[in-house]
């Protein structure tokens, strides 16, 4: 599913140069990482753990979204407005129904997706689209070949 929609293996993705790895505890700890990687430029980030969030934060924008990917469960709770592309195993949503994350660009899981609370997931093809052009690492030309 991952390679469906990057194009590569979530290894690969790990390991480019312009995506940041982080690895968090607790949601102060994770929000903390995140928010100061954001602020030194990074807009690509991979959680080697689970993501949990909480408090209120804007996190990327239209013309500047992030990608955020992690293979374990990505928790969102509290008022966040995240503008990019989410990938992760299992997604909650305002988990405990306080708040209302709001979700624009798009937001895939290979499992569940629980929503609570009042948050929103708005597709947003402009915002996907500078995703795409953002952090354009591979590029998928039809019937040519790829190393492995």
């Amino acid at each position: 599913l991952f390679n469906a929609y990057f194009g590569s293996t979530m290894a690969q993705y790990a390991a480019e140069p312009t995506t940041k790895s982080l690895s968090c505890s607790s949601a102060s700890d994770c929000e903390s990482q995140l928010t100061t990687a954001y602020n030194d430029g990074w807009r690509a980030f991979y959680f080697t753990s689970d993501l949990h969030l909480s408090g209120n934060q804007t996190l990327g924008s239209e013309v500047q979204p992030v990608t955020i990917v992690t293979p374990m469960a990505m928790n969102i709770n509290g008022s966040w407005n995240i503008y990019g592309l989410l990938f992760a195993n299992s997604t909650n949503l305002n988990a405990l129904g306080t708040g209302a994350a709001n979700i624009y660009g798009a937001e895939v899981a290979c499992n569940n997706v629980n929503v609570n609370g009042n948050g929103t997931l708005t597709y947003d093809p402009k915002v996907l689209i500078n995703v795409a052009r953002n952090n354009a690492r591979l590029v998928r030309v039809p019937g040519s070949w790829r190393d492995r």
